[in-house]
C-alpha cells in the first residue's frame, strides 16, 4: 500500500484562498503561528495541508488574540530604538 503524497501550496495560492496578504502570511510564520513551512529548490515557501489548518485556526481567532504577540514585539523594538 503506497502513501498518498500530500499536496503543497505556494504562498500566492494560500493568500488567494484565504484573502490575506503575503506580508500577513509571512509575519504569522515568523511569529511561529505557522510551523514547519518547507521550501522548494528556488527557496520559495511551500505550505502543506497542516499549514492550511493552522491558517484556518488563525483566521477563526478574534483579531485581538492574533495581534497580541506582535504588539509586544513592536513595543520592545521601540524601547530599544529609544535607548540608542
Amino acid at each position: 500500500m503506497s502513501r498518498a503524497r500530500s499536496r503543497s501550496y505556494k504562498a500566492k495560492e494560500i493568500c488567494e484562498a484565504y484573502d490575506i496578504s503575503k506580508a500577513t502570511l509571512f509575519r504569522w510564520e515568523r511569529e511561529g503561528l505557522i510551523t514547519d513551512v518547507s521550501r522548494d529548490w528556488r527557496n520559495w515557501r511551500l505550505y502543506t495541508d497542516k499549514n492550511r489548518r493552522e491558517i484556518e485556526r488563525l483566521i477563526a481567532r478574534p483579531r485581538e488574540q492574533r495581534a497580541k504577540g506582535s504588539a509586544i514585539r513592536r513595543n520592545n523594538r521601540r524601547r530599544i530604538s529609544d535607548v540608542v
